[in-house]
């Protein structure tokens, strides 16, 4: 992935925890501390994917979820990054035909 749309993503995160209250998780070893500190660009740039789910965590709050990822994809896509939700691999829009759903997972499409 290039700078730019890394640079990009990162805002996004910053943008997310200004706005809401969230909980913040990667394999990439950024800490849900670095998030709320904005310690985590380095970290960022190591990684194309993250889960993040608003605060305090209802997991199985299909409804929350889906709001909470329309909110996330649309502001990345007005960022020009764009984004695939845990909730509707495909990318169509149709979150019913998903066989797996990961409703707190986004990753960087490339």
């Amino acid at each position: 992935a290039g700078f730019g749309r890394l640079a990009r993503a990162s805002a996004l995160l910053l943008m997310l925890k200004n706005l809401y209250e969230i909980f913040f998780v990667t394999s990439s070893g950024i800490s849900h501390r670095q998030l709320v500190l904005g310690q985590f660009h380095q970290k960022l740039c190591r990684m194309l994917a993250v889960d993040v789910t608003p605060y305090p965590i209802v997991w199985d709050d299909r409804e929350r979820q889906t709001l909470f990822a329309g909110f996330v994809l649309a502001t990345a896509k007005a960022m020009g990054i764009e984004l695939r939700w845990g909730g509707d691999w495909s990318m169509d829009f149709e979150v019913k035909d998903n066989q797996f759903d990961d409703l707190v997972h986004f990753e960087i499409v490339e």
